[in-house]
């Protein structure tokens, strides 16, 4: 059984106003580097494949989240004073749950990452959503747009360790051989890759933001593909493993979403993200756009090549991953709306299920220790490793459930 640490994948649904030029392009293109012709090393903390960086802002190393999804910087929290107004279009989000809000820019004037000063790196402020949510693991997030303007990284997720550099063949000799992806990008900096499914290819955003996630899939995005390919139909309908209805949650930069909806779980024998194959993996579709997560970097190191606008897979063991996971045999667990109570979501057919658990049932304790909210519940997780432990749950009636359950990769 496979825990989700933290409640859903980022989202950050984006809609520029209309304007001559893409805001966050015009912010991005204000930015400068200390350093030409230059590599650099970063120690770097890697959670569940989600990468860390620490950068010295104001003479403080903050913690962000290298977020290939996200086209631009994010600071959780209050306003601090080394967050300086930019003047520039104004950004409109359709937010988590599809209201349209406004939002400014504001720069940093100076941050270091390892020995490179980055100048007026752009950033939006949130005062809650996603960072209620971080735990304290990191403080905002970097963005891709580092990409955009020509820096090239090597994230070692095996030696936990961050190589940046502006040299265009710096990571070629590194490369070659292994197995890649090209990119693209549309209307910002966030990528996009091909992933070949055995009913077909899609389009999915690479995005290492989405904690906990191989491979999610749009359902309107692949019902719209079906019916225009209705032959495929047949294939799609084998591949799916079950359909269950449970709750669906996704945090965003403002707030979270809960919706009871129909899941449908696909067994994809192999499939391949870019040129890397993934043998026996499992994947969800629900209403999210599609993208690949942070779980594929528990498995294999990852170079973002700006120059060539690829993606370079470095697998921990071998030229392929197996997954070997099953999101039908996972529980989870989700804030309910009152935000007093974490709410388990069992699949149908899971060890948890199997042994009592329901979806609805409220988590209390884990090995007597109380759980208050989703970073205690997240600490907690993070010391039991494969080990297993005493899961007390409530029911809706008032029933005490109490079972053993292990967590595994």
């Amino acid at each position: 059984m496979r825990y989700e640490r933290l409640l859903g994948a980022v989202a950050f649904l984006l809609a520029t106003t209309a304007a001559a030029k893409n805001p966050i392009k015009s912010a991005t293109e204000l930015m400068s580097f200390s350093k030409r012709d230059f590599v650099d090393t970063v120690k770097i903390r890697v959670v569940d494949g989600a990468v860390v960086v620490p950068v010295e802002i104001d003479g403080k190393v903050r913690n962000l989240l290298f977020d290939t999804g996200c086209p631009t910087g994010v600071w959780f929290g209050p306003m601090e004073p080394w967050l300086e107004p930019l003047q520039s279009d104004i950004l409109a989000f359709g937010d988590i749950n599809r209201v349209e809000r406004q939002q400014a820019f504001y720069r940093v004037p100076s941050m270091k990452l390892g020995h490179l000063r980055i100048d007026d790196y752009p950033m939006i402020r949130v005062e809650n959503g996603i960072g209620d949510f971080s735990c304290g693991r990191f403080d905002g997030i970097i963005g891709f747009n580092l990409v955009g303007r020509g820096l090239s990284f090597k994230l070692d997720t095996r030696d936990s360790l961050l190589i940046v550099t502006d040299r265009k063949n710096f990571f070629a000799k590194e490369s070659k051989g292994f197995p890649l992806a090209k990119y693209k990008t549309y209307t910002d900096y966030r990528p996009i890759i091909d992933v070949e499914t055995p009913f077909g290819v899609v389009e999915s955003l690479f995005d290492t933001g989405a904690h906990n996630t191989w491979l999610l899939l749009n359902d309107g995005q692949i019902d719209g593909w079906l019916e225009r390919n209705p032959k495929r139909k047949t294939l799609f309908d084998g591949l799916i493993a079950q359909v269950d209805s449970t709750i669906n949650t996704k945090v965003g930069l403002y707030g979270f979403s809960l919706d009871t909806v129909a899941v449908r779980y696909l067994h994809f024998t192999t499939t391949r993200i870019g040129t890397l194959a993934i043998n026996n993996l499992t994947v969800k579709t629900d209403g999210s756009s599609s993208k690949v997560g942070s779980a594929l970097l528990e498995r294999a190191s990852l170079i973002i090549d700006a120059h060539r606008r690829k993606f370079v897979f470095l697998p921990h063991d071998g030229q392929k991953i197996e997954a070997g996971n099953s999101d039908i045999d996972n529980i989870s667990f989700v804030l309910m709306a009152n935000g007093d109570a974490l709410m388990a979501v069992v699949r149908t057919g899971a060890d948890a299920y199997r042994k009592g658990v329901r979806t609805g049932d409220c988590l209390m304790e884990i090995d007597d220790e109380q759980i208050t909210d989703v970073c205690a519940l997240s600490h907690i997780l993070d010391r039991l490793k494969d080990n297993e432990a005493s899961f007390k749950f409530r029911s809706a009636d008032g029933t005490v459930k109490v079972v053993r359950l292990k967590r595994s990769k």
